[in-house]
């Protein structure tokens, strides 16, 4: 079980760097594991792939911190006034529902609302790969670090699963050039480096 948030950094108010640390902050990783894994389960990692941090040093990178969220959506510059924001998911299991349901009960504690709103899964990455989207939810790989899967497909400006470099946002010359060496080296502790 998994999955992953994805914002469009090309778009207020996800362009602003404090209003996405302060969604980092207001999701409860631990309530996700103790709901839906029965204690079990592993935190995810926020842009990036497993196995790039532990579990431990994520812990300290990313806490819940509700009064830090609200403090960093004020310096945002988000005002507490509604905001339309639309949370595209697909539907396909009951899991993923309930997955968006806590998602949106955990921001709301913080002041931020959302609309959900369920498409088919084609329709959810087509509209990613596009950049039509504001914030949205996709399942998760392997769980496994591997460059292909992740890094390059993921990052490199060629890619088409370009989920990252989005459609109009532009290619990163240095991403690329990282990403291509991850292809590169055989060595997976390198790979990580």
């Amino acid at each position: 079980h998994g999955f992953r948030v994805w914002y469009n950094v090309q778009i207020p108010p996800f362009n602003n760097a404090k209003f996405r640390q302060a969604l980092s902050f207001a999701t409860d990783r631990e309530e996700f594991v103790r709901a839906f894994t029965k204690g079990e389960g592993r935190w995810g990692v926020d842009g990036g792939v497993p196995g790039i941090f532990t579990e431990e040093e994520w812990k300290k990178i990313a806490p819940y911190d509700p009064e830090q969220a609200k403090k960093l959506l004020q310096e945002s510059g988000y005002t507490g006034s509604p905001i339309r924001l639309e949370f595209n998911y697909a539907p396909t299991t009951d899991q993923a529902t309930n997955d968006v349901l806590l998602l949106q009960a955990q921001f709301k504690k913080v002041g931020i609302d959302f609309f959900l709103n369920p498409q088919e899964r084609p329709v959810v990455s087509q509209r990613q790969r596009v950049g039509d989207f504001h914030f949205q939810m996709t399942g998760t790989g392997a769980g496994e670090f591997e460059p292909d899967f992740y890094t390059y497909s993921y990052f490199h400006s060629k890619s088409p699963n370009n989920n990252y470099n989005m459609v109009g946002a532009g290619a990163d010359p240095k991403l690329d050039q990282l990403t291509e060496a991850t292809r590169r080296e055989a060595d997976p502790a390198k790979r990580k480096e």
